[in-house]
């Protein structure tokens, strides 16, 4: 099973799909903020790996000392002993190594090292270790979103716009520079078809369930465009919900969308229905609702009776008929 990318980016139909594309998968990942090419003073994403702390930047701790602990006047004088205990001095010393400081004075490993000077060499370390997890986390980030990029970019737009001593988002910058004309004429043309489709049932009442039905399919495409390129009418649901219902009140199902509008006015003022819901409902409602009686053709010279046959029209009744006699030969005398 292959795993290539469904989505490649080739020619200017396909840059709103991908930069689509490649917004979500850079927001997913916490990294729109570094990428985005529309802002020009954005965080730059510099990934440097952090340095682990130096046992040299410390001293060594105070030698302990040894020294005779002499009882006190109820211990016997021959109860005497040698004794090894912390110089009392050693938590105030300095623990920090100095530029002058003598190599022989210099730690070596964490053995040497004074209580207080342990203590905070440990919290460096604890520190080196969570900041590293956060490096390697994000150089993995970059590489994914960067792989996906370089397999998703046809070749020669690569090699126009990607340079190996760039960052990701120089990439990115490059790329969306080329394209973003491209954007905005895309922009335009959506907008144009979204509101011309709109327009139709206003000009020619959809007289069929058929024609609605084709009509719905044609503008599920259109919003879907219009939404791409981040048209507001598209997006905001008590914008193109109003446009959906104006339409469709021209067409066989204006008694059921009135009732449907009611139905979801709070919902589509604080834009939480949704172009799929909506879609449903209406096919739904395609699919349940009788078609329109046809009207039928009145010719001339038929009409219609109650049982629906069409019978000549008796247009002899107020005129006479005439016969059609046969001329007979003349007599002989």
């Amino acid at each position: 099973m292959s795993n290539a990318p469904t989505i490649k980016l080739v020619t200017n139909e396909d840059w709103t799909i991908w930069f689509k594309a490649l917004k979500t998968k850079a927001k997913n990942q916490d990294l729109w903020e570094y990428l985005d090419p529309t802002k020009p003073h954005k965080p730059l994403l510099i990934s440097t790996a952090p340095t682990p702390p130096n046992i040299k930047d410390f001293r060594k701790r105070s030698s302990a000392i040894t020294r005779s602990t002499v009882s006190n006047t109820n211990t016997p004088s021959s109860a005497t002993q040698d004794t090894i205990v912390a110089d009392p001095t050693e938590m105030d010393e300095d623990y920090r190594a100095r530029e002058d400081d003598d190599a022989a004075i210099l730690a070596q490993d964490v053995a040497d090292l004074s209580e207080k000077g342990l203590r905070v060499y440990n919290a460096l370390w604890t520190n080196y270790e969570h900041l590293s997890k956060r490096h390697e986390a994000l150089k993995k980030k970059v590489s994914v979103l960067q792989d996906w990029v370089i397999e998703t970019v046809d070749q020669p737009l690569a090699r126009h716009n990607f340079n190996e001593e760039e960052s990701l988002a120089d990439w990115i910058k490059s790329i969306h520079e080329e394209f973003s004309l491209v954007g905005e004429e895309r922009r335009d043309k959506a907008r144009r078809e979204y509101r011309e489709h709109l327009g139709k049932p206003h000009q020619s009442r959809l007289a069929t369930l058929k024609s609605t039905r084709e009509w719905i399919t044609i503008w599920r495409d259109a919003i879907n465009e219009a939404r791409d390129v981040d048209l507001q009418e598209a997006k905001e649901a008590d914008l193109w919900f109003k446009d959906l219902v104006a339409a469709l009140r021209a067409s066989p199902l204006e008694s059921w969308i009135n009732a449907y509008a009611v139905s979801q006015r709070s919902s589509a003022q604080v834009n939480t229905l949704k172009v799929g819901e909506a879609l449903a409902a209406i096919r739904l409602a395609i699919s349940e609702h009788p078609e329109p009686a046809k009207r039928p053709r009145v010719t001339h010279g038929a009409f219609f009776t109650a049982e629906g046959t069409e019978e000549e029209a008796d247009s002899d009744k107020d005129t006479p008929r005439k016969e059609n006699k046969r001329k007979q030969p003349p007599k002989k005398k």
